[in-house]
């Protein structure tokens, strides 16, 4: 007797929560696409403070690589590439690189090179202005090493006012490092490979 009420008990509690689970499924939608709403939003969170702590693992060396540089290229009006932004050494400076191509109606097109410094969180006790030597670099990517000829600029600022430390709103100062590649040069040689360009950036006392 005592199993079959058992069996009854067992069997009334599996119908209260099939009724419990059918009279609340939106709600329980509900709160599951909130979850996953607000785990999304914390991974987006890390993402972005994982890109704004990124550390050269050389200190003063930064690497980028571009792909695809040449379908960007043939973009009516190509967009602004943006690396993501990196620690020359920690304590440091937190910086970024931006390069810009000539729209394709332009008769002799550039590739506008800048230099980003940004609000970083060491920036309390860092020196200012910011006056480092930089110097970017297409890395041409011939077989052997000892043949290959990069093109390296060096990028210096246009006003001292510009390497002060960004403060207010605005996160970054507006390019105080800018300079102009032709960008016929990059039709010699191996420096696009496979839809790929790689960019390194030099930065030195």
């Amino acid at each position: 007797m005592k199993h079959l009420q058992f069996f009854f008990n067992e069997q009334h509690a599996r119908k209260n929560i099939d009724k419990h689970i059918r009279d609340n499924q939106e709600s329980h939608l509900k709160l599951a696409c909130e979850k996953i709403l607000s785990l999304k939003a914390q991974l987006e969170k890390q993402e972005k403070q994982l890109k704004s702590f990124m550390v050269c693992q050389s200190p003063g060396v930064f690497f980028w690589k571009i792909e695809p540089f040449q379908e960007i290229l043939e973009a009516k009006d190509p967009n602004r590439l943006v690396s993501g932004s990196f620690y020359i050494k920690l304590p440091g400076y937190r910086l970024q690189i931006c390069l810009k191509p000539d729209p394709k109606s332009c008769t002799q097109r550039n590739l506008s090179v800048y230099l980003r410094i940004l609000k970083g969180e060491y920036d309390a006790i860092l020196p200012w202005p910011f006056r480092k030597t930089v110097k970017v670099s297409f890395i041409d990517q011939l077989y052997d090493a000892e043949d290959r000829e990069d093109i390296t600029i060096s990028l210096s600022p246009a006003n001292d006012k510009y390497c002060q430390k960004p403060i207010g709103k605005t996160d970054y100062h507006s390019y105080p490092f800018q300079t102009l590649l032709p960008l016929e040069k990059f039709q010699s040689r191996r420096y696009v490979v496979d839809d790929v360009l790689f960019l390194r950036v030099d930065i030195s006392e």
